[in-house]
């Protein structure tokens, strides 16, 4: 009874403790990042404390700012650097990676393109090894896995391979963490005296933890067995000391929330602690901690990637042993020793020719975004499954599954219609979705100099977050860029099943375009003016043929949930004009405003004839057009009017009422 009683104070205590750690993140995250009076300054000064080589600049890392530069330096260097201040940018679509909150995790809350110069050079101890440890890594051939094994940064691995890792299920072990702690105390095994060696291994730890810059899964493998030690001599179990440990990171960071080594690292390494001594993993133990690992990370990688390697299970059963047990430390080897290089390379080329072989042609399924909510019951489901398996209850794993099966058809359950606008900079790409997702359809795509970054980075993992693996309609008003510069990236990331495009005279992109999916054997149709029927619904094509290329946009007439919507490509006053001599214009409930709601477009006439209850405009932050115009503003203020440069992406939901939802 008394050990009962000593278990619920403990219990009490743990809640207590959590509920608050939860109240003070929650103050601490709606607190702005950093200080605005930074911004008004133009000088920063301080010393150099991380340094990345990028492809095409230098980021270096002084307190709290990050600066992109293209002079590298010496880490622990004092510099002067002149430049102007910004704020990160924060996420601006949904569901996307929010690069300001990430940084923010790691302390950093402005960045600035600055030039530098060195007021002193570098006299730590400290940085002055980490720099000469840095140097003998360059001068090897398989300097980049290097980097990432022994140092944590996998800033030279080239994206299409880390992709592939992250398609296959094996990113987690370049991540510094457990593995790097197991060996080291391996290594400290052999020391002859234990009071030393303890001395010693912390201390070498704790250099090494200089070294990976404290990463939240270093500290994690590194300090969690110190404090579980002091737990128990408060008489915590370890589960209570685990729970405090990570509320203490917490407090210390709550944007930890918004790192992902931190995320993978803490709640696998929960899993890990409570239950690989259970019954279930004294067979097998390989394959059930390999199982344990991919469902315990499942959430991580849906959120994150959108998509899920099934066979992620098996590949960890091979890359496991190999990573942990050879290539890891042959890493240390390979630095130690040149020679020891050369077939180190070897390895390395082989194990990334590997794993983009298996990404290739290994079944990836599509998988949408998982509401906090849903993450929640995971969770606390999961928790109950493995307390039910130790029972050898096995029809717990068909609700389960059940469970998963529930996620991942949740989209077709939605029974509103969703009209998305993308930000996509200073272009267009809108996402319209029937109810049930009975039809899917994105009109532009969005596209600048850099072909295919828009693609990759907001279009394909926005139609994966909704679940879409393929689209029934890919809609290009016209052949400007940035409207359909990024199509053909688009075209070789999802399936489409129908392309179309205005009949006009056709741009260079344009052409381009057709003569790729005549290649491909891609269905299209060139239309102006006329309809497209499909499973029941209608669109509606109302502009006729032009000469002028944007006068000549397709014009989209839509209705969902019985919302009449219009979307206007970049067609301005001419456009207008004809479709009120036509005679054909009803009241609609959504408008996309034509050309970027330039000053030439919506004019007052329409605007009465069409009576919009919400207005949509796709305009770039600090764009050379000033769009939106001021004039175009003042003629919306009948309805009300969002704006992609003032808040990111815009979400209109569509079931007996409008329903307005924005990134920010």
């Amino acid at each position: 009874m008394k050990k009962l009683k000593m278990l619920s104070r403990s219990n009490l205590f743990v809640l207590f403790f959590l509920t608050i750690t939860v109240c003070i993140c929650y103050y601490r995250y709606q607190q702005p990042l950093g200080d605005e009076a930074v911004l008004s300054s133009s000088t920063v000064e301080g010393v150099l404390k991380n340094q990345k080589k990028k492809k095409d600049f230098i980021e270096l890392t002084i307190g709290s700012v990050l600066i992109y530069t293209d002079t590298p330096f010496s880490l622990g260097d004092t510099l002067t650097c002149q430049g102007k201040i910004e704020y990160p940018d924060s996420k601006t679509n949904f569901y996307l990676f929010d690069y300001q909150k990430y940084l923010a995790s790691k302390k950093i809350y402005y960045i600035m393109n600055g030039d530098c110069t060195r007021k002193k050079k570098n006299s730590s101890f400290w940085y002055g090894v980490k720099n000469q440890i840095i140097q003998v890594i360059e001068k090897r051939k398989s300097s980049r896995y290097l980097k990432t094994f022994l140092l944590g940064s996998t800033e030279e691995i080239e994206d299409s391979v880390l992709t592939s890792y992250q398609k296959n299920g094996i990113s987690h072990l370049f991540a510094v963490s457990g593995m790097h702690i197991q060996f080291f105390f391996l290594l400290f095994s052999f020391f002859p005296k234990k009071k030393k060696k303890r001395v010693f291994l912390f201390l070498f730890l704790f250099f090494y933890a200089f070294l990976v810059s404290f990463t939240p899964s270093f500290l994690r493998a590194w300090l969690f067995p110190f404090f579980s030690q002091l737990g128990e001599k408060l008489r915590f179990s370890k589960k209570q000391s685990f729970l405090l440990f990570t509320s203490l990171f917490l407090l210390i960071n709550p944007y930890y929330f918004y790192h992902t080594g931190f995320l993978y690292s803490f709640i696998i390494g929960f899993f890990l602690l409570f239950w690989q001594k259970e019954m279930v993993f004294q067979k097998h133990s390989l394959f059930f901690l390999s199982l344990l690992c991919f469902f315990a990370s499942l959430p991580i990688q849906i959120n994150t990637n959108f998509s899920v390697s099934l066979l992620g299970i098996i590949f960890n059963l091979v890359f496991v042993p190999l990573v942990s047990g050879l290539l890891f430390p042959l890493s240390f080897l390979a630095f130690l020793f040149p020679w020891v290089d050369s077939f180190y390379h070897i390895l390395m080329t082989i194990l990334e020719n590997s794993s983009l072989f298996l990404a290739h042609y290994s079944p990836n399924y599509v998988f949408p975004y998982i509401p906090l909510w849903g993450v929640i019951c995971y969770f606390a489901y999961f928790l109950f499954l493995l307390h039910k398996i130790k029972k050898k209850e096995y029809k717990y794993i068909v609700v389960f599954l059940f469970l998963l099966l529930l996620f991942r058809v949740r989209p077709f359950l939605n029974k509103a219609g969703e009209v998305v606008m993308l930000d996509v900079g200073q272009g267009d790409s809108i996402l319209l979705l029937y109810p049930y997702q009975k039809i899917s359809i994105l009109v532009d795509t969005g596209g600048t100099k850099n072909e295919g970054k828009i693609a990759s980075r907001i279009l394909v993992p926005t139609l994966h977050a909704y679940g879409i693996s393929k689209l029934d309609f890919l809609v290009l008003t016209h052949g400007d860029q940035d409207h359909m510069g990024d199509a053909i990236s688009l075209l070789k990331s999802i399936p489409v099943k129908q392309v179309l495009l205005n009949s006009g005279t056709k741009t260079k992109l344009e052409e381009v375009l057709l003569s790729y999916m005549r290649e491909k054997k891609i269905a299209y149709r060139q239309i102006s003016k006329g309809t497209v029927s499909y499973r029941g619904e209608t669109l509606s094509f109302l502009n006729s043929q032009k000469e002028e290329e944007n006068e000549d946009s397709l014009v989209l007439l839509v209705k969902m949930r019985n919302h009449p919507i219009l979307l206007m490509g970049d067609s301005g006053f001419q456009v207008e004009q004809e479709l009120l001599e036509e005679g054909n214009l009803l009241k609609v409930d959504l408008l996309k405003v034509g050309h970027h709601g330039s000053k030439y477009s919506t004019s007052i006439d329409f605007l009465k004839k069409i009576q919009p209850k919400i207005c949509m405009i796709s305009a770039g932050v600090h764009n050379r057009y000033s769009h939106p115009h001021e004039e175009t503003l003042n003629r919306l203020q009948s309805c009300d009017t969002y704006v992609t440069s003032k808040g990111g992406a815009i979400k209109v939901r569509l079931n007996s009422s409008l329903l307005v939802q924005r990134v920010r």
